[in-house]
């Protein structure tokens, strides 16, 4: 007897070593379903096989729990249960598992449904922030600790966006305007996985198109005004205006990277014309456009060729916002290639040791950080100087009016001179420029100038010449010529005595005098006698 109940306590012994201990229930995941019932996924206990039920505990706001259902015992590895009325679409709805055994119960930890809010930043309708709870605190066993966000844009197909472990999440929504529906998940490793409600709402961009800004004015081979921009991220087309008085829509051009317009009704070698652009973004809406009416193309103004100097000097408008650090003055000589021939910073510039009867084209270029802008080309052809090759003193001679006509011979071949004429006065030696005649005053040689400031019963006077070039510099001086001053004496009534001074300054000798005699006021046709060169009297018996 003895012998037997040690053997019964033996057996009850090991009985009892070998028995699984009983546990509740793994609660892992809630997923709310699209109809706001939640599915609720737990792993049985290893002696599943001894449990009676799954008693499942529900609250909508984790305050009082209520039984409303059971699932039976006996399952081993991943149970799921669908909660229907759970309205978990309306807020987060809070369940716990009971393990229930044949003598005792065991309760699993709470878990709840995430609950997404979503706020899309109205009237902005351009920014997604989101806010959500965790499916416990700490997160349940085997949990991961990150949160997945997935929207459905654009194709309706659940895209992954994002990833944190916060439980909120900010994001710009760049869309014209659309319906967006967003949902929060996070993995468990046993095989489950926690997702929240959808919450979606309407998105649309309200933020106009950026200025896109203009970096050049130029023209082209054309000489048509081309204009460059910077592109503008959300373009999908760009508006071209032109001042006008007002601003006048001209044209469109489509394309993100279409940043250069060529304005082929514009000359932008005789006009200077101001433009401006607007953005229409891919959802169509047109942006404002810069006021700017001084941004414009510069134009070359002025070619002026200096003889003298042997220059040219460039004139141009200058080029606004942005302002240039330099303008380049390019040039071509002759048609060949062109070179810089200089920089400066203002809106001159004088080319020196130009070559005469030679072409130079010019353009010039406004260099600023994001890039330039040329005017159209412009050419000038440098006049051959011609310097004046000769000038005579013809003749002096003292009219009956008592002027004194001048002849001159002048070279008619130069384009461009002058010539001054001096005269010395009777008892003075100091010469007076007494006439500036140019070039284009004469179209006919000689040259015949009436003194009329003189009174030649005085004495006589003295003429010359002098040649200035183009340049104001003197080139060349005549012979001087003194004319002749007549005096003379009543010897009696049939007798005059006449004396005078010689004439002076031609290049070869006087050969004689001629006399005349004027009786009245007309002019004699011919003389009435003649003296050798050496001869300064005469006497006039007229009696016969």
């Amino acid at each position: 007897m003895k012998n037997y109940f040690w053997l019964l306590a033996l057996f009850i012994l090991l009985s009892s070593a070998t028995a699984v201990a009983q546990s509740s229930a793994t609660f892992t995941c809630i997923e709310v379903n699209a109809d706001g019932s939640t599915q609720l996924t737990f792993i049985a206990p290893p002696d599943a096989v001894d449990v009676n039920e799954y008693r499942i505990y529900f609250s909508l706001n984790g305050g009082t729990f209520i039984q409303i259902d059971a699932v039976p015992g006996g399952t081993t590895g991943n149970i799921s249960y669908i909660h229907i009325n759970a309205l978990a679409n309306n807020g987060s709805r809070y369940y716990y598992i009971e393990t229930a055994y044949s003598s005792q119960t065991f309760t699993s930890e709470t878990l709840q449904s995430i609950y997404l809010q979503l706020d899309n930043h109205d009237p902005d309708f351009n920014q997604a922030d989101l806010f959500w709870n965790a499916v416990s605190n700490p997160l349940p066993n085997e949990s991961s600790s990150t949160y997945n966000i997935y929207w459905d844009y654009p194709t309706g197909i659940w895209n992954l966006v994002n990833s944190t472990e916060n439980t909120n999440f900010s994001m710009p929504v760049i869309v014209c305007f659309d319906s967006i529906n967003f949902k929060i998940e996070i993995e468990n490793t046993n095989a489950c996985t926690s997702i929240s409600n959808v919450s979606g709402n309407w998105f649309k961009n309200v933020v106009e198109p950026a200025i896109p800004f203009i970096d050049s004015i130029s023209v082209d081979a054309n000489e048509h005004i081309v204009i460059g921009w910077q592109s503008v991220s959300t373009a999908a087309a760009y508006i071209i205006y032109r001042w006008e008085s007002i601003w006048k829509p001209i044209d469109t051009v489509y394309g993100l990277n279409t940043t250069f317009y060529a304005d082929t009704t514009s000359d932008g070698c005789s006009e200077s014309i101001a433009y401006s652009v607007a953005t229409i973004d891919t959802c169509g809406s047109s942006g404002p456009k810069e006021e700017n009416k001084e941004r414009r193309n510069i134009r070359i103004e002025q070619l002026v060729f200096n003889v003298c100097d042997e220059s040219i000097t460039v004139n141009w408008t200058k080029y606004r916002f942005p302002d240039p650090s330099v303008y380049q003055i390019w040039v071509s000589e002759n048609g060949g290639d062109f070179q810089i021939a200089g920089e400066t910073t203002e809106s001159v510039f004088i080319q020196p040791n130009v070559s005469n009867g030679t072409s130079y084209t010019y353009y010039i270029r406004a260099i600023f950080a994001n890039g330039s802008s040329s005017t159209c080309r412009h050419e000038i052809i440098t006049k051959e100087y011609i310097e004046p090759q000769f000038i005579y003193l013809a003749n002096a001679s003292v009219l009956p009016s008592q002027e004194i006509e001048i002849i001159v011979e002048v070279d008619l071949d130069v384009p461009s001179c002058f010539w001054e004429i001096y005269r010395i006065d009777p008892g003075t030696s100091t010469p007076l420029k007494i006439a500036s005649i140019a070039r284009g005053e004469v179209n006919k040689n000689p040259l015949v100038y009436i003194d009329p400031n003189v009174d030649p019963s005085t004495g006589s006077y003295d003429y010359f010449i002098k040649v200035l070039d183009s340049c104001n510099i003197e080139k060349l001086e005549s012979n001087t010529l003194k004319t002749i001053h007549l005096t003379g004496e009543i010897i009696d009534d049939q007798t005059n005595h006449l004396q005078w001074t010689p004439f002076e300054g031609w290049d070869v000798d006087v050969e004689k005098y001629y006399i005349f005699r004027m009786m009245g006021e007309d002019e004699p046709d011919l003389p009435i006698d003649s003296v050798d060169a050496q001869t300064f009297e005469y006497t006039d018996d007229y009696s016969s």
